[in-house]
């Protein structure tokens, strides 16, 4: 962990304005907690809500707090691989590569107060990437059969979910394994395949859980809440 000494996390928000303020509140607790310095990074993604303005209202915020800011970038790419991309692109410049450490979440997503730290812990023991678990936040749009399928199914055969909710990893590892690939789904996986195939030292980490969103209508396709939705039409 000496070695890194300054954290970047980058979120794609598309049309997010009612969950983006518990996000960027969760990630300012994060931040707080964090012993070096953070960035977050918002990648509004072709939003045609008023996410821009919970960023300008937060801002801030972010920089009444030592050693933290918040940005964002508008752009109209409708691909949530892209979005991810482009703000890791803006997260890697003007860095010392030795020293960033760098974290994707999901703007209907909240991180636990540790989230930052705990990777931290993990690179002191010789990680190179973090990845870490979902849960669900509120079931409130789900029937309990399709809870109860979901939690079982999920600890079953142990952890090895890719989730970009909750990914982290070394700037050195992301430019070795190549980027987030330009997918409109699954570009978490396919990075994390990409992680392996060069040899990176990998943590299927169960201490820094994120809650995620259980709605209906996802932002992705493919992504959790087609999850869900798929298991909602197997136990109808």
């Amino acid at each position: 962990m000496s070695s890194i000494s300054r954290v970047r996390v980058v979120i794609p928000a598309k049309n997010e304005e009612a969950l983006l303020p518990d996000c960027l509140r969760s990630m300012l607790d994060a931040a707080r907690c964090c012993p070096v310095a953070v960035d977050v990074i918002v990648v509004l993604d072709d939003c045609t809500d008023d996410s821009a303005a919970v960023i300008a209202e937060f801002a801030p915020e972010y920089a009444r707090q030592a050693h933290t800011a918040l940005r964002s970038r508008r752009v109209a790419l409708s691909n949530v691989g892209k979005a991810r991309a482009l703000g890791m692109d803006v997260a890697l410049l003007d860095a010392k590569i030795d020293h960033l450490w760098l974290a994707t979440t999901d703007a209907d997503s909240t991180v636990p107060a540790h989230w930052l730290s705990a990777q931290l812990d993990h690179v002191r023991k010789g990680a190179s990437v973090v990845v870490g678990t979902v849960r669900v936040g509120d079931w409130g749009e789900r029937p309990a059969d399709v809870r109860r399928r979901a939690e079982a199914e999920y600890v079953a055969n142990g952890h090895h979910h890719v989730h970009g909710a909750n990914l982290s990893f070394t700037a050195a590892a992301y430019r070795r394994a190549g980027g987030f690939p330009a997918l409109s789904c699954d570009e978490d996986v396919a990075l994390v395949h990409a992680f392996e195939a060069v040899g990176e030292t990998l943590v299927w980490a169960t201490d820094l859980p994120v809650s995620t969103s259980g709605r209906r209508l996802g932002r992705a396709c493919g992504g959790f809440a087609a999850y869900l939705d798929d298991l909602e039409e197997d136990t109808a």
